[in-house]
């Protein structure tokens, strides 16, 4: 499924890569430069968060950078199908410093609960907003925003957990932190996000310039994106999925061939910022043990 998929994009970008290579390309170094940054920023953010979770569920765990180096490296996993080589891939490395299994199992549910329900949150907004402009009943999405929230505190989240997991053939969660705590891992995580999703506007702004559109109609976009590709778990790390509807969304703003091609080429820059990332944090890693 997926060479189909990146196979019918790719032809698409060679069919129109007369329109592609004739387009006002930028390539502004600043902007570029700064969505590095942000990018790398909010991973680091987002990753501490995660490591946060484990810390209140462990009494024992490892130094916080070496747990940020061991999220990292399970970001790798992601392009396995199914995801399920990076859960066991953190159990495993957090298990050799004596965080119990169940421990990281419990903070990654989390984290992708967390992920998936700001990106719907996002998603909504996006196409509330954007999605067929002045068609007031698109409105009526804004009221999934307080459903995913209250999804997320502890009392709805656990009869949502366990019958998740009930059906998969796996206990109920041990433990589940307090609405407090959600409504500060929400924070954090959303401010991650804005990080991630301002600095995926940079990267776009710098090839294509101020035409490819506003950082909040991008960022929420590029979310929308995300949670289609979420959804399509068995596709790896939503390769193929993400950029087409992506490029669908940019496509608003500049040609459809030159939409495409900046999604691909963000997937491709997104990919080596994400190696660099892990690169980084194991080095900071084994500096901290």
């Amino acid at each position: 499924m997926v060479v189909l998929i990146v196979a019918a994009l790719a032809v698409a970008l060679v069919r129109g890569w007369s329109k592609i290579s004739q387009y006002d390309w930028r390539l502004e170094p600043g902007w570029f430069l700064l969505g590095c940054v942000l990018f790398i920023l909010a991973y680091v953010m987002n990753g501490l968060v995660y490591v946060r979770a484990v810390e209140q569920l462990s009494p024992a765990h490892p130094p916080r950078w070496v747990g940020l180096s061991i999220w990292a490296r399970s970001l790798l996993a992601r392009y396995i199908p199914g995801n399920v080589m990076m859960v066991v891939g953190r159990a495993v490395m957090a298990h050799d410093h004596g965080v119990p299994k169940r421990a990281t199992v419990t903070a990654t549910i989390y984290e992708q609960a967390l992920a998936l329900g700001i990106g719907t949150v996002a998603a909504v907004g996006y196409l509330a907003g954007y999605g067929n402009p002045g068609d007031s009943r698109l409105l009526w999405l804004l009221l999934v925003v307080p459903v995913v929230l209250v999804c997320l505190h502890p009392v709805p989240f656990r009869r949502l957990s366990s019958w998740a997991l009930t059906r998969v053939g796996r206990p109920p969660l041990d433990a589940l932190f307090s609405g407090r705590q959600v409504v500060r891992f929400v924070i954090l995580y959303a401010l991650g996000t804005v990080a991630l999703l301002v600095g995926v506007w940079a990267l776009l702004r710098s090839a294509a310039g101020p035409e490819i559109g506003g950082v909040v109609e991008i960022g929420l976009a590029f979310m929308f994106a995300f949670v289609i590709s979420f959804v399509a778990f068995i596709v790896p790390s939503g390769i193929g999925v993400r950029d087409g509807i992506l490029a669908v969304a940019l496509s608003r703003h500049v040609p459809g061939e030159v939409a495409l091609a900046l999604s691909f080429g963000l997937r491709f820059v997104m990919t080596i910022l994400e190696v660099v990332f892990v690169g980084l944090a194991v080095l900071v890693g084994r500096h901290a043990r």
